[in-house]
């Protein structure tokens, strides 16, 4: 994506619904965390849509979520939640995981 970018590549933005981009991150990884004993479950979500790329947005969201199981231990969850803010939208995905260090 970055090459293409530099080379003037610009992605196509168009209106995306966020909740269900949300709905299928949870639905296509619950089994995979299910395996690990990992808990995801969707927390509070508001209807919110943005201009955006739909693909690079999937990516970016099941990347977050896969990593939130990777490094969560058995017993952690991982909670998917969407709000509506002032700018557009916060999509967060928080995990009982190791975190990032400082």
């Amino acid at each position: 994506m970055l090459s293409r970018s530099s080379a003037g590549f610009t992605a196509v933005r168009r209106s995306v619904d966020l909740v269900p981009l949300c709905l299928g991150a949870f639905e296509g990884r619950v089994r995979l965390a299910k395996v690990k004993g990992v808990m995801v479950r969707m927390g509070a979500t508001t209807p919110v849509v943005v201009q955006g790329d739909a693909a690079a947005l999937r990516r970016a969201l099941l990347n977050l979520v896969d990593n939130a199981v990777k490094y969560t231990p058995a017993g952690g969850s991982v909670v998917i939640s969407l709000e509506r803010t002032p700018d557009g939208a916060a999509l967060v995905v928080e995990d009982t995981g190791i975190g990032i260090a400082a």
